[in-house]
């Protein structure tokens, strides 16, 4: 299954104070996602820090001009500057199914995106100066929006997961190619399957989408729809 994520209000919360990514020396955001429309910001996932609630940890987006590029930003240390990079070349096509990833190498002080199986990289991000993030807590995690109900994700979703460290070139192949049935688990801290029910049904209240990794339940926005489903999923994961 998936998730549509059409209104202003759609979105998963994952827990506040969380360890998703602390004191690590990067991450990566992978999704399948299929685009409904041109948005102007279109949120994949989003981690942000304390004590400000809309400073990222790491976000990832796609955002509409003439063509759908890839944005990302994030801080390795609280204080620091966000570090921001504006894709040019990958466009996110709409109405069919696509595979992106962020990864966020805070050692190598790199953002690089992918689109299926193409890659773009990031000049180096001036304002990541440590190779680890900080050992904070992240607040206002969520899928498919920002908190706030800022910048929904305008389509589907599907094999949404945050990983603790920088995949790579060749893992992130095989997670394109394997469409979820593959075995690429270390550093796993959060995947989101999205098949808890049948195409068609709506959310209703604060209805709980399951964490495969056992770590990290979320809640799915009241209306929220679930809609068919694309990737071939490893269901015994743990």
């Amino acid at each position: 299954m998936s998730l549509i994520f059409n209104a202003n209000t759609d979105k998963v919360t994952l827990p506040d104070n969380s360890s998703i990514v602390r004191a690590v020396a990067g991450a990566t955001v992978t999704a399948w996602i299929n685009l409904s429309s041109k948005p102007g910001i279109s949120t994949v996932a989003s981690l942000t820090i304390p004590a400000y609630r809309d400073r990222p940890r790491i976000d990832f987006f796609a955002v509409a001009n003439d063509a759908v590029h890839m944005s990302a930003s994030g801080r390795a240390i609280d204080a620091e500057a966000q570090g921001t990079f504006n894709g040019t070349v990958l466009s996110v096509p709409i109405g069919v199914w696509s595979f992106v990833a962020c990864r966020f190498d805070f050692v190598n002080r790199l953002i690089k995106f992918n689109l299926n199986t193409t890659v773009e990289t990031s000049p180096t991000i001036s304002a990541w100066t440590a190779g680890n993030c900080s050992n904070t807590a992240t607040l206002s995690n969520t899928i498919g929006g920002k908190d706030a109900n800022a910048f929904p994700l305008h389509g589907s979703a599907e094999d949404v997961r945050i990983y603790n460290r920088v995949l790579s070139d060749a893992e992130l192949e095989t997670l394109h190619a394997c469409k979820g049935a593959d075995s690429i688990f270390l550093g796993l801290q959060v995947r989101h399957g999205f098949f808890e029910r049948h195409a068609g049904a709506i959310a209703s209240g604060s209805e709980t989408v399951r964490d495969l990794m056992h770590n990290f339940n979320g809640l799915a926005s009241e209306n929220t729809v679930f809609g068919e489903g694309f990737c071939k999923f490893r269901r015994q994961q743990s």
